[in-house]
């Protein structure tokens, strides 16, 4: 190849304008911005759902719960929850 050819070919009319340029640049940076933003949003929803789950009241605590009234409130008539539970899933 003959290299003087390629030079006459890249010419300064060639180059593409600078504002052409900071335009792409730009949409580059706003893409960038915008998926950021969107993963940012999707990280506290994430980060919500991961605490409400470590906050649910499980059927654990509710028998430990019921265990607690019971032993402090002799006079009163606790539902056992395994009779709840058959008598929902029948």
């Amino acid at each position: 190849m003959n290299y003087l050819a390629v030079a006459d070919i890249i010419t300064q009319d060639s180059l593409i304008p600078i504002s052409a340029a900071v335009a792409v640049i730009m949409a580059c940076v706003g893409a960038a911005w915008w998926i950021a933003s969107k993963l940012n949003t999707l990280d506290r929803r994430l980060e919500k759902m991961e605490q409400a789950r470590e906050e649910a009241w499980t059927r654990k605590d509710q028998q430990i719960w019921q265990l607690k009234l019971a032993m402090h409130n002799p006079e009163l008539r606790i539902p056992d929850t395994h009779e709840a539970n058959h008598a929902v899933g029948s």
